[in-house]
């Protein structure tokens, strides 16, 4: 794979996140015993230069390489998370850990901590991880992880003859993007936004028709007014500037409510906001922005109405 052009670098893998990993409960040699949820961990088994392709930095220590073998020691590495839950501010590099209670306790020697990762889904916070070399594992491998210096997908036919090249008989389930596989976790957040969305431009349209309505209402039941203003003296610009001031009044007094009820809605929804805080005053300026707009637009045909009014039939009507 890193022969393939186009290719940073590779790396293999029991089965790629998200959503891959098991839990296990790590045991601290020469630590007292835990409760066995305080020792609970998720799991992976990885190729060299795993976390490097992945882009997830290593802390303290060092990264597996080709010299962990199954004849070598028997190495491990822990997350920041897993790191603080097991040692706390002890520095865990050269701790023995292990699956089981003494003296299964000191299989593994810990020789790196990586950073926290969310490595479940873009909701979750990042668990708590412990890895272990795949060469040192009777696990098999299922993944290649590969970094490319440009878009991943135009290496896909490349890395797909490559593996065929190894056995023809290699059953390839799928060549994804990691952007792909946790787009796929979000799905339920991707139907909220398409339905939130429509329910955001219906809203914005009962609210221009309601705006336009009371306008509409407003200009005719003050036709007379408009007749005598212009009888002395008013421009058609003195009029379509009076009834745009009727909708901006509009507009504050359901808008300023309506920023305070947002706000508190915003801190309600807050756990269903990725990468948006509930109270985002660019959000918060757009909406006031399109509302705005369209309260102008169903404000001005009312108000060209208004100004077209002929003073002597208004005064006739009255």
């Amino acid at each position: 794979m890193q022969s393939i052009p186009g290719v940073r670098s590779a790396a293999l893998d029991m089965c790629l996140p998200p959503g891959c990993l098991w839990n296990s409960v790590i045991h601290v040699a020469g630590h007292p015993e835990l409760s066995e949820s305080a020792m609970q961990s998720h799991q992976d088994n990885v190729g060299s230069g795993y976390f490097r392709t992945l882009g997830i930095p290593v802390v303290k220590g060092r990264e597996f390489d080709n010299g962990d073998r199954a004849s070598s020691l028997s190495v491990a590495l822990v997350n920041q998370s897993l790191a603080k839950k097991l040692f706390g501010d002890t520095n865990p590099l050269g701790q023995k850990v292990g699956f089981g209670p003494p003296p299964a306790d000191a299989q593994f020697t810990i020789i790196g901590v990586v950073s926290d990762a969310r490595v479940d889904d873009l909701r979750s916070t990042p668990p708590p991880i412990f890895y272990q070399p795949i060469a040192q594992t009777d696990y098999n491998v299922n993944s290649i992880a590969i970094r490319t210096s440009g878009e991943p997908l135009p290496v896909a036919s490349s890395v797909h003859r490559a593996l065929l090249a190894i056995d023809p008989q290699m059953p390839i389930t799928e060549i994804h993007s990691l952007a792909t596989a946790y787009d796929r976790t979000v799905t339920t957040e991707h139907l909220l936004v398409r339905l939130t969305s429509i329910f955001g431009a219906l809203a914005l349209a009962l609210a221009a028709v309601g705006i336009y309505g009371v306008l509409s209402f407003r200009v005719t039941r003050s036709t007379s007014e408009i007749g005598v203003r212009m009888a002395l003296g008013a421009t058609r610009t003195n009029i379509i500037r009076m009834v745009m001031a009727q909708a901006v009044r509009v507009l504050l007094f359901g808008g300023i409510p309506g920023i305070a009820l947002s706000m508190i809605a915003g801190r309600m929804i807050r756990t269903l906001l990725f990468g948006v805080r509930g109270t985002d005053v660019f959000s918060m300026l757009t909406a006031i922005a399109v509302l705005s707009a369209t309260a102008a637009l169903a404000s001005f045909w009312p108000a060209l109405r208004a100004a077209s009014v002929d003073p002597m039939q208004s005064l006739r009507a009255e």
